[in-house]
């Protein structure tokens, strides 16, 4: 197995990184911070439910000079803030988020966990001078501190059922919200699994208006194609773009044993595809599913999705206060 780097989240103890986990649907604090927001380069903005992460790999990978913004980590929050596809340095996540809570002070603010990272984000690109910003929402869009931005390309990969409590109950409620950061001014691309959405590009003042309507077998060929379309808005050419799966995107690991696949599946869409993914992949392997799930996640149906892949299915308990223990019921709370 390749070597994975320590966590290093206690390094960040010092800048009260860890110690919240504030979900705040709201842009009044944040908005102080408009200023770190002017990058003086293209901007693709990116919200949806799932190939958020694949999408962003892949622009990151093919535009010169790339700032990439994501979420979330898979070891250590270095990893959200990126130049050129390289992590942020200890030294300089440490800088910036004292220079940020010193300026909340001033400010009269405090920022959450997340806002404070965005704005680490936007001013690391600054000093960095990168030539393109591809920039993630954390949650919805609208409401998400991302977007004090104003993408000239704003994406929405894919809607489904996620973060009810918060979105809406429904994919079109949910919909709506991440389609809040459509701009006027801006080009806006759907991915094929969205409602219709062009209307709210309309009433945004959006340039222009794209939607896939052809369905891809995975999230990775969508993810392609939008890369594709987001490079042919750029002036690139569309055939530089060639994809790299990201990390624990149907990462597979082979030893003399035994074969592994490595997945951040999330939610009942997410978790149906990697089943189709793995019937396709694996059509005569006997299959074993460990994974671990956050409390707040469709855990029943997560699960029952898994069962049809395979009886044999661990559920495990993670090292995070979200992740739901062994024996808790199989339901979301």
């Amino acid at each position: 197995f390749p070597k994975r780097a320590a966590p290093l989240m206690d390094d960040f103890a010092a800048v009260d990184w860890t110690i919240s986990r504030v979900i705040r649907q709201g842009l009044t604090e944040v908005r102080e911070f408009a200023e770190d927001a002017q990058l003086g380069c293209p901007i693709v903005h990116i919200a949806g439910t799932n190939g958020k992460g694949s999408l962003s790999w892949n622009l990151t990978h093919s535009l010169p000079r790339c700032g990439t913004f994501t979420s979330p980590f898979l070891e250590n929050v270095c990893e959200c803030v990126a130049v050129a596809g390289q992590p942020i340095s200890r030294h300089a996540m440490l800088r910036l988020l004292r220079d940020v809570q010193r300026d909340e002070k001033a400010k009269c603010v405090e920022l959450t966990p997340f806002e404070r990272l965005t704005v680490v984000a936007l001013r690391y690109f600054r000093e960095e001078k990168v030539q393109f910003a591809v920039i993630e929402c954390g949650m919805g869009g609208r409401l998400d501190s991302t977007n004090i931005v104003h993408g000239d390309i704003c994406v929405l990969t894919s809607v489904a059922l996620e973060h009810t409590a918060f979105l809406g109950g429904t994919v079109e409620a949910i919909a709506k919200e991440k389609a809040g950061i459509f701009k006027h001014g801006s080009h806006v691309l759907c991915g094929p699994d969205t409602p219709p959405l062009e209307h709210l590009a309309r009433d945004a003042g959006a340039r222009s208006f794209k939607r896939l309507d052809r369905r891809e077998e995975t999230y990775d060929a969508t993810a392609l194609r939008l890369a594709e379309a987001v490079l042919e808005l750029l002036g690139a050419t569309p055939k530089d773009v060639s994809f790299a799966a990201p990390p624990c995107r149907f990462e597979v690991l082979e030893t003399s044993k035994a074969r592994f696949v490595l997945d951040v599946a999330h939610n009942p869409h997410a978790i149906k595809a990697l089943v189709e993914r793995s019937r396709s992949r694996f059509p005569s392997s006997r299959l074993a599913v460990v994974c671990s799930i956050a409390r707040d996640k469709d855990i029943a149906e997560m699960l029952r999705i898994l069962h049809c892949l395979t009886p044999d299915v661990t559920k495990c308990a993670g090292n995070d206060e979200r992740t739901c223990p062994e024996g808790a019921p199989l339901a979301p709370t």
